[in-house]
């Protein structure tokens, strides 16, 4: 056999082999609810989901290099090759990768690199890789020909062979997602004997290793989104499964001021102006623009703080906080206006105005400041237990811009003012908590004191309640306490537009 004949043959084995395989493949079906980007032009609506429209006049476009969008199979399949027709693509050329990983979070291969489309056509190009199990493909913008940064598709199909290993069942909840006039206990599970399930209150996506694992129902008492997935060894972790149930929040209403929703009869507040308003005016309906206000969402009482705005005497900081007033008619430093602890004498408990005390609140830190002196930004105190001289807790929520979790502990001042912290999830030595509680997520804590032993408690929506106990100092004996709600900004650095905010869905205090 002459080489001329060899390498007909050759050539013509590869083909056939080409053939079959781009014969043996099928196209995935990819709903355009499936397809995710991390940027997309708004003024042109060029939204993610066109891409799997199959109309080639609509197009998601991303500027930027490193733009991406993200394709999710559903299921882990055999991936074969990628189809993509380009905007513009007959006058001009773009350069991209496609990457290609089992999981939303990675990691991430690389299936092709630094490709450049033809420029000649608007129609779709074939793009062949080696064979790949993944269920999310990513295409990776570097801009294109024309300088201008744009990375813009118009279609995409994804072929390969349909995985033969089965599914778990999606997850299912009792009762539904849906609108409900109070607290609701759901549970969650799978069709699929044995199988794990894993999920998350907050609107982020879990997985089969992100995410609380479940373990029995769980207790919503405000508005949550609740996503789950199953997953078992040898299947195809399942679709995730889940929606938002929208709780009434213990009756709240929008409309109504802050005392309209909550007993404000026995607090005043200190505004950032370091001005006071009484429990009478309070309680008959009082509101301060983007300062103290109902959410006219959740119902919820919301306390906005700048960091950069007046304090009181012997503090650094400002505040919009809540002070306890036991006897509101009268004067804060009153016996009467203030609680002691039980193990005071019999003439301090006998003088003052409650014996020992609890406070519980529900809440949402919505924002944290962003400016400013690094050790003070993103510190704001949301409760605390206040003496005459020192602060027996200051309960703090604290998450850096580069965290993606905020962490929460206590400070602890001796009554001669000797400061330490204490953990509850994370501290300040250890911020960013893998544990730790999300700007926006509802969790709810506990301050309890009964005699010396203080007790926190500390419970995000949905998950295990972490406990701290603390044994007081028996100098706190006679000393008058009150407790203090709200938001005190711990960052008096930084711009005039920064601020803290904090939007409370609960606020007890008793004195039992």
């Amino acid at each position: 056999m002459n080489l001329q004949r060899l390498f007909s043959l050759l050539v013509l084995s590869l083909f056939v082999t080409a053939e079959a395989s781009a014969q043996s493949a099928t196209k995935f079906t990819v709903p355009g609810s499936a397809v995710t980007a991390s940027t997309y032009d708004v003024a042109n609506n060029a939204v993610p989901a066109h891409a799997v429209d199959g109309d080639l006049s609509t197009r998601w476009a991303g500027q930027g290099d490193g733009a991406f969008i993200t394709f999710d199979l559903g299921t882990t399949q055999n991936v074969q090759l990628i189809k993509i027709a380009w905007y513009q693509g007959n006058t001009r050329t773009t350069t991209f990768d496609v990457l290609a990983a089992g999981s939303s979070s990675g990691p991430w291969t690389t299936l092709i690199n630094r490709a450049v489309s033809s420029g000649t056509t608007t129609n779709v190009e074939t793009y062949d890789f080696a064979d790949t199990s993944a269920r999310y493909i990513r295409i990776v913008g570097h801009g294109n020909s024309s300088g201008n940064g744009w990375n813009s598709i118009t279609e995409v199909e994804l072929w390969g062979q349909t995985s033969s290993v089965g599914q778990v069942a999606t997850p299912t909840f009792s009762p539904a997602p849906g609108t409900y006039t109070g607290a609701q206990t759901v549970s969650i599970s799978s069709a699929t004997a044995g199988a794990s399930i894993r999920y998350t209150t907050n609107g982020s996506t879990p997985t089969s290793t992100t995410g609380t694992l479940y373990s029995g129902p769980l207790t919503l008492s405000t508005t949550t989104t609740l996503k789950a997935i199953a997953y078992q060894s040898g299947l195809n972790p399942s679709p995730i499964g889940g929606g938002t149930y929208t709780i009434g929040s213990g009756g709240l209403d929008p409309s109504a001021p802050p005392s309209g929703n909550f007993d404000l009869t026995h607090w005043k507040i200190t505004l950032p102006d370091a001005s006071e308003v009484s429990a009478s005016t309070l309680s008959k309906g009082y509101e301060l623009e983007n300062t103290f206000y109902t959410d006219p969402v959740t119902g919820g009482m919301v306390f906005r703080c700048p960091n950069l705005a007046d304090t009181t005497a012997n503090s650094n900081y400002s505040r919009t906080e809540l002070r306890e007033m036991l006897a509101p008619d009268g004067s804060a430093s009153a016996a009467g206006n203030n609680w002691v602890m039980s193990t005071s004498s019999s003439a301090a408990r006998s003088a003052a105005g409650g014996v020992d005390g609890t406070l519980r609140a529900t809440l949402t830190v919505d924002r944290v400041s962003t400016t400013g002196e690094s050790a003070k930004i993103g510190r704001v105190i949301v409760g605390q237990i206040h003496g005459p001289d020192s602060e027996p807790i200051r309960l703090y929520f604290h998450k850096r811009p580069s965290d993606s979790r905020g962490a929460i502990y206590f400070a602890h001042d001796t009554p001669s003012n000797s400061t330490t912290y204490l953990p509850i999830i994370g501290d300040p030595n250890n911020l960013n908590p893998s544990n730790g509680v999300l700007l926006g997520e509802t969790w709810s804590y506990e301050i309890k004191v009964v005699g010396q032993a203080m007790t926190v408690k500390v419970t995000p929506q949905g998950r295990a309640t972490v406990t701290a106990t603390f044994t007081l100092e028996s100098a706190y004996n006679d000393l008058s306490m009150y407790f203090k709600a709200g938001v005190y900004n711990q960052n008096n650095t930084g711009t005039s537009t920064d601020y803290v905010q904090a939007t409370f869905h609960s606020l007890t205090h008793t004195h039992p």
